[in-house]
C-alpha cells in the first residue's frame, strides 16, 4: 500500500494539500500498523531464571545437569514450575493479542484515507 501511494506521488511542482494531507495520515496509520506488528512477533524471553519447564532455564546447563534436576523434582516443585510457565506464557500471549488488535485497527483505519491518497496523487500525476 504505501509502495503504490509513492508510485504515485507527482512530480514535486504538482503536490497539493490534500493529497499530501491524506498521504501522510494514510501513511503514518499504516506505518503505525507495521510497527504494531513487529512488537507483536518480537520474541519475549524472560521467564523464570531456575525452571525446568522454560527454555531459557533448560538451556543455562549440561544435558547431564538437566536430567539430574528433573530427577530430583518433586510433584509440587514440578507444578508449580508448570504454573508459573503457563501464567507467564498467557501474560505475553494476551499482549501479543493486544497489539495485533491494535495493528488491525490501524489498518482498517488507514483504508480511507489511502484510496483517498491514491486516487488524487493518481488524480495529480497526470
Amino acid at each position: 500500500m504505501l509502495g503504490l501511494l509513492a508510485s504515485a506521488a507527482p512530480s514535486y511542482g504538482k503536490w497539493t494539500v490534500p493529497g499530501v494531507t491524506f498521504t501522510a495520515i494514510g501513511s503514518l496509520l499504516l506505518l503505525g500498523s507495521l510497527a504494531c506488528v513487529v512488537f507483536t512477533i518480537f520474541p519475549r524471553t524472560k521467564g523464570p531464571k531456575y525452571s525446568v519447564v522454560f527454555f531459557g532455564g533448560v538451556a543455562r546447563g549440561t544435558v547431564d545437569d538437566f536430567r539430574a534436576e528433573m530427577q530430583s523434582l518433586s510433584d509440587e516443585t514440578y507444578e508449580e514450575d508448570l504454573i508459573q510457565q503457563c501464567h507467564i506464557n498467557a501474560l505475553y500471549a494476551g499482549r501479543k493479542y493486544y497489539w495485533v488488535k491494535f495493528a488491525s485497527i490501524l489498518l482498517a483505519t488507514s483504508v480511507l484515507p489511502w484510496l483517498i491518497a491514491a486516487y488524487l496523487l493518481f488524480r495529480d500525476a497526470q
